[in-house]
């Protein structure tokens, strides 16, 4: 498989001394404590690195399509870097009605 260029800079940057301590306060290498366990790899980093998921697909002996299944369920549980500022925009009728979708393009 081939590894594309930002995967090799991430491969090069990521500290993964976190992600070990993270995983080392787990109780068990039960599946029950994905989800939080994931909280707390993003907490880390602010987002959900790859080699940090490799690390804990290994310890929870979780396949790829098992982990990202959770990963893609949850809305707050991020794969990318965010950005240094994340804006929002309300798309509700009180805010549609002021003027929301100009704001917004």
């Amino acid at each position: 498989m081939e590894t594309t260029a930002t995967e090799e800079i991430e491969q090069e940057e990521i500290d993964l001394a976190p992600t070990e301590e993270i995983l080392e306060s787990i109780p068990d290498d039960s599946r029950t404590h994905l989800i939080p366990t994931l909280q707390k790899i993003q907490n880390a980093y602010r987002y959900l690195p790859t080699l940090a998921m490799e690390l804990l697909m290994e310890r929870l002996n979780i396949s790829r399509a098992e982990l990202y299944g959770v990963i893609s369920f949850y809305p707050q549980l991020l794969i990318t870097e965010p950005g240094k500022y994340i804006i929002k925009l309300c798309y509700g009728t009180a805010c549609f009605v002021k003027g929301a979708p100009i704001i917004g393009d």
